[in-house]
């Protein structure tokens, strides 16, 4: 937070729970400051212990992802992130987001053109920080009956939603290969049973199952949990870190000489703040001021090389000068995490209230309506250009005796850290052990992010794949268990291989009971599997309805319930599914599954309404959907659920 604090003290390791005033002292920013840390880092911690690291309000869920097959549509509601709360009071087109401002040359903003063109599809997630506002950027900040002094600034929720690309597995010629050999495995297969081989058939069929085992790994559909390589490097912070020293006195020419004093050497306490400025993996540089960026100004027009400015500063202290580096900044490059332009200022004129930048460097164009500002950095030398300050992992000298080093490691634009130095000690303020200083991680900006939804195209439509929001019930009114996630997608297609590999997994909000030696609640008899085909399964000439209910082993580990079916049994189908598709019906009884909660018995309230799903796997068909978490309110209640087993269409 680029504002005029004396520092902050904050640090989560103390446990400290509250700042106490005591009579007749004198007040600072800093303890101010840690208060309202302390309560947030509460208020966050809290959060997150009951919601979880993402969560949706069950009556106010709002973040849901809805397309018409063009557009894409932000519902209203509340979704928590990482215990920091996102408001959308009203539904949203994609492009008119508050705080994500569209235009064409942001590469995380694509166009509806580039969302059909992508083969693999789209991660819709949230990415939520914290900005720091002044009075520059909402003047309603500033008291007008003060004559225009400035008071304290905000700290602001952003919410953005996103889009990340995501690239189709190489694994079509993998598969291919496979597919082949497994085609060669089922001919050999088939003499060997002409030819009674028996003792070579056993042989065939481990390796028949083998390949059939990483087809069904390579085939497995796209989940809202599915590990992602982009997803991993898109969450992944900055492993750099700066360490801080003042630098030792140098030994004098003659015995005779006071040797010069070491440590903080400047006559004014300050803060300084190192920021990262760019970093494209081949370079990284970063700038520094000794006012944590805190002289700043408005820009009020730009003509040519000279700038507008509503002030010049406030004294020659805290104002622009002749020769300073500054950064044109706005809305735009501040909200889409991007450095502003840095440039030289050739001549301060007080009385016209203009800045003239050196004429080599010309001024990218901004956009007066989104607040441009012009921040100062401090610094100088030949070391200073318009790309900053190259880090180094030898010490870099910042000024008055402090120097700084960076370790290897990978920065991000806007990655800082703060220094407060003070003359009283002659020292800075960083932690150290053993007398030696510690190599730190920057301070922020902290991005967080969840996903929302995944996104694909078929031809010309933009379709929604799945909704990846986790909904929780209100704590007061959870009178019974609820089904929060399965691992299936209702009335979609599922193969033979991949229900054999994973099962069906149902997660509930609570744990049922199912003690291994004791009561079970969670059993054949209260969760069933039924298989259903239009046609008998030994009778092809018969058109009688077939159902049976499959056999499977049940295991409950906390709040998940694993169904694997006995492959013997279910493998026998094989040959049938490579014609048709059979009908797997779950079904979970609600009034004899609880779990116990003090003197409570909650039951399974596992009733869940449907709702439009994309397209079945593997076909043009479209699905229904399930609303998670289940529940209608009733004390109990049975959780349904279908899909199809079956080979997805090829093409």
């Amino acid at each position: 937070m680029k504002g005029d604090f004396s520092r902050q003290t904050f640090d989560a390791q103390k446990h400290y729970s509250a700042v106490l005033m005591q009579q007749g002292r004198v007040q600072v920013d800093a303890d101010w400051n840690e208060q309202r840390s302390i309560d947030q880092h509460r208020i966050k911690t809290q959060t997150q212990d009951v919601i979880g690291t993402c969560g949706a309000p069950l009556n106010a869920a709002g973040f849901a992802i809805t397309t018409d097959g063009k557009t894409l549509t932000i519902t209203k509601g509340r979704y928590y992130v990482d215990g920091i709360l996102c408001e959308n009071e009203q539904d949203r087109n994609y492009r008119s987001q508050p705080d994500l401002p569209w235009t064409a040359d942001l590469a995380d903003l694509p166009t509806e053109e580039k969302l059909l063109s992508n083969p693999g599809g789209w991660v819709v997630y949230l990415d939520v920080w914290q900005r720091h506002l002044t009075a520059l950027d909402d003047p309603q900040l500033r008291e007008v009956a003060l004559g225009g002094a400035d008071t304290t600034t905000r700290s602001k929720t952003i919410w953005q939603v996103k889009l990340l690309p995501i690239a189709l597995p190489d694994s079509s010629r993998q598969l291919e290969t496979l597919r082949r050999r497994q085609a060669e495995l089922q001919v050999e297969l088939q003499k060997l049973k002409e030819n009674q081989r028996f003792d070579e058939i056993l042989e065939v069929q481990k390796k028949l199952a083998a390949i059939e085992q990483e087809i069904a790994a390579l085939s497995l559909p796209l989940t809202c949990s599915t590990p992602l390589p982009e997803w991993d490097k898109l969450t992944r912070r900055s492993s750099g870190k700066l360490n801080v020293f003042t630098h030792s006195p140098t030994a004098p020419e003659s015995p005779c000489l006071i040797p010069p004093s070491a440590g903080y050497q400047r006559l004014e306490n300050q803060l300084y703040r190192v920021e990262i400025h760019q970093s494209d993996g081949a370079k990284t540089t970063f700038k520094w001021s000794r006012d944590n960026g805190s002289v700043v100004t408005a820009i009020v027009a730009i003509s040519g090389q000279t700038i507008t400015v509503q002030d010049v500063g406030l004294d020659e202290v805290l104002g622009f000068a002749n020769g300073q580096w500054v950064e044109l900044i706005d809305d735009l490059k501040d909200l889409s995490g991007q450095s502003g332009q840095l440039v030289q200022i050739e001549q301060v004129d007080p009385a016209a209230q203009t800045i003239t930048i050196r004429s080599d460097m010309p001024i990218a164009a901004l956009d007066l309506s989104r607040h441009p500002q012009l921040r100062r950095w401090d610094q100088t030398g030949a070391t200073a250009t318009t790309a900053g300050v190259a880090i180094s992992t030898s010490r870099v000298a910042i000024e008055g005796g402090i120097e700084v080093e960076f370790s290897n490691g990978t920065y991000k634009p806007g990655d800082y850290w703060l220094i407060p130095a003070r003359t009283a000690t002659g020292t800075v303020e960083w932690p150290d052990q053993a007398n030696a200083p510690v190599p730190q991680p920057p301070l922020g900006i902290h991005h967080h992010y969840c996903r929302l939804a995944l996104l694909g195209s078929a031809r010309t439509r933009l379709i929604l794949r799945d909704d990846c929001r986790l909904i929780f019930p209100p704590l007061t009114g959870q009178n019974a268990m609820h089904v929060i996630r399965t691992n299936w997608n209702n009335d979609d297609l599922l193969t033979l291989e991949e229900l054999l590999k994973n099962g069906l997994e149902i997660t509930l909000d609570a744990a049922p009971v199912q003690q291994e030696a004791g009561l079970r609640t969670v059993t054949p008899a209260t969760l069933t599997v039924n298989l259903e085909s239009p046609l008998g399964f030994n009778s092809p000439n018969t058109t009688a309805d077939t159902s049976f209910i499959l056999d499977g082993n049940i295991s409950v580990t906390a709040n998940t319930i694993r169904w694997l079916p006995v492959s013997q049994e279910i493998s026998s189908l094989r040959e049938f599914l490579l014609k048709e598709r059979l009908l797997l019906r779950i079904r979970l009884r609600g009034n004899v599954i609880w779990s116990e909660r003090g003197r409570d018995r909650l039951y399974l309230d596992g009733q869940a309404l449907g709702q439009p799903g994309s397209n079945r796997r593997g076909t043009a068909e479209a699905r229904t959907d399930l609303i998670f978490p289940s529940g209608t309110g009733m004390r109990s209640s049975d959780f349904e659920s279908w899909l199809w087993l079956g080979n997805p269409q090829p093409g």
